[in-house]
């Protein structure tokens, strides 16, 4: 090391750098430099059993590492909460205004959860939409090409006694406070 006023050499007397020449004192050493280890660089494995097994290893953990953004959910969202986000989507396709659809959720709420469970979350909401508005099932599959009308169909024979009375609750509830007002 050379100092940097006149080029002389720096020597370090056990606690301080000085230089030889000028005698400045260029610095204190607190804590004396440490030596780190080198890390030893991984062997091959001895014997070609172990050595495919550890490229295995390696391959798999490649691939999960590209598998893994695709196979998480960034939020895991209920059948029943899915049957609603279609109900409003497929009024909204349907021109159906905001007002009607909430008395269709309403009447989805009401359904047990063991009548539609099992089916696309699509064709109950196409089956509710059938049976609360009187869209036909055909028209439903036109605006959402997922939606199935036979098994529309199917499912609003099936919901057809609990959604028409929980319809008829939701609509003497609505004349009731429309009444009052």
């Amino acid at each position: 090391m050379k100092c940097p006023l006149c080029r002389g050499l720096v020597v370090f007397n056990g606690v301080e750098y000085v230089c030889s020449q000028c005698g400045t004192v260029l610095g204190v050493e607190h804590v004396p430099p440490v030596e780190k280890a080198v890390k030893a660089a991984r062997e091959k494995p001895k014997n070609e059993r172990e050595w495919r097994r550890h490229m295995q290893l390696a391959r798999a953990s490649v691939t999960m590492a590209i598998k893994a953004p695709a196979l998480k959910r960034v939020q895991w969202t209920p059948p029943s909460k899915r049957v609603e986000q279609w109900i409003w989507t497929l009024c909204y396709r349907l021109d159906i205004p905001a007002v009607e659809c909430i008395k269709a959720v309403e009447a989805f709420r009401r359904i047990p959860r063991t009548a539609w469970q099992g089916s696309y979350p699509v064709n109950v909401a196409g089956a509710v939409l059938n049976l609360v508005f009187m869209v036909p099932a055909l028209h439903i599959e036109r605006v959402e090409p997922r939606a199935c009308n036979t098994s529309i169909n199917r499912l609003a024979r099936r919901l057809a006694k609990y959604v028409k009375s929980a319809y008829a609750e939701i609509k003497s509830l609505v004349e009731a406070v429309l009444g009052e007002k």
